[in-house]
């Protein structure tokens, strides 16, 4: 369904995450895109500053290593990304708890996700098991939305003023 969604034809630069236990390991996906040319971003958590910022790196080059909370990320000497707005044609593939009809995330708190995606034009895309979309999602006024989720066996679209606003 993922490749139905994302076209990686298309595509420049995608910004990715290592799944942890309850969520949907996108590795071969990445592989696929970092094959046909498109940039992998992936999250790394900046102790320092208490937030994610992005890095680029490539799957399966020796480029990743578990970080602070045990979820692999870009090795310390990756090019931080501290700003993605910058980042030009860039999607979104989101891990989460659970989501929303309407695109609501529930992570696994702290707001880093939330932080990291709050100035992004960029197309944000959830990506859960059918199971992980339930009815409503508690969500506060710095919760970021989805503009699309993906499960294994369909595709919603949630906020469609932002997928028109990334697709022009």
């Amino acid at each position: 369904m993922l490749h139905e969604v994302v076209c990686i034809e298309t595509v420049s630069n995608l910004a990715v995450y290592c799944a942890r236990a309850s969520e949907i390991d996108i590795t071969a996906f990445a592989r696929v895109a970092q094959e046909r040319g498109v940039t992998l971003y992936w999250p790394r958590f900046d102790g320092r500053a208490g937030r994610y910022d992005l890095a680029a790196a490539k799957v399966g080059a020796g480029e990743l290593a578990p970080g602070r909370f045990g979820i692999c990320e870009p090795a310390a000497n990756a090019v931080t990304i501290p700003d993605p707005v910058r980042i030009e044609n860039l999607v979104w593939l989101v891990p989460a708890l659970a989501f929303d009809r309407d695109g609501h995330r529930l992570g696994h708190g702290g707001g880093y996700f939330d932080r990291l995606l709050a100035d992004s034009r960029g197309l944000r895309v959830g990506i859960a098991y059918d199971w992980q979309i339930i009815d409503h999602v508690p969500a506060e006024s710095h919760d970021e939305r989805m503009d699309q989720l993906v499960t294994c066996s369909k595709s919603i679209q949630c906020n469609r003023n932002r997928i028109a606003a990334c697709s022009t």
